[in-house]
């Protein structure tokens, strides 16, 4: 699995102020394709996917008239077909009669009559480009993950005194991402309505 592009190595470098060793840039290209991939799976969406065919959403998601597309920020959106109930034939509904973009940055469609349709399929074209707060989150998660190989002595350590050699141990129960990403990744995170 190759990398989408969601921060580069020389980025993760510069979160930690170091630079790597040609060995530390292989380590830290693997890391960022995990990254990548735990970003995506934590906030139920990604970025750099390309067209959408056909995307479906149930009446539960948009039974208020508003339907919000899965990858945000949205670029164009091509087309939205209905149908009314199971079997039936769908049909091409009409821009600015049947829906309306509302809003392309957070993929907003307004519904005109969502009691009418029990399942739409939109075809659309996200943008092209990563948010500055999700490549960012991502450049700090893999840091963090890193931690362990660029200091391996001082892993779970939190303090170390002397002249006694007092040494305290970190619990790690809480500390699986930075408090920092979670909180970025909580703004994008798409919400599933079940």
């Amino acid at each position: 699995m190759a990398a989408k592009g969601y921060c580069t190595v020389d980025e993760v470098a510069a979160f930690l102020g170091r630079t790597f060793t040609p060995e530390q840039d292989i380590y830290c290209a693997r890391m960022i394709e995990t990254g990548e991939a735990n970003v995506d799976s934590y906030c139920g969406r990604g970025w750099l996917v390309g067209a959408q065919s056909n995307e479906e959403h149930r009446y539960i998601e948009f039974v208020l008239g508003e339907l919000y597309l899965r990858y945000a920020p949205v670029t164009s959106v091509a087309s939205v077909a209905a149908r009314s109930y199971m079997g039936e034939a769908e049909q091409t509904l009409t821009v600015d009669v049947d829906y309306e973009v509302v809003n392309l940055e957070a993929g907003l469609i307004r519904i005109v009559s969502p009691a009418l349709w029990d399942r739409l399929r939109v075809t659309y074209t996200p943008t092209a480009t990563v948010p500055l707060d999700i490549q960012q989150a991502t450049a700090e998660l893999v840091a963090h993950k890193m931690r362990s190989n660029l200091m391996p002595g001082s892993y779970g350590i939190s303090q170390l005194g002397l002249p006694d050699l007092n040494v305290t141990f970190r619990q790690f129960s809480n500390e699986d991402w930075p408090l920092s990403v979670v909180n970025i990744l909580d703004r994008w995170r798409y919400v599933v309505t079940a």
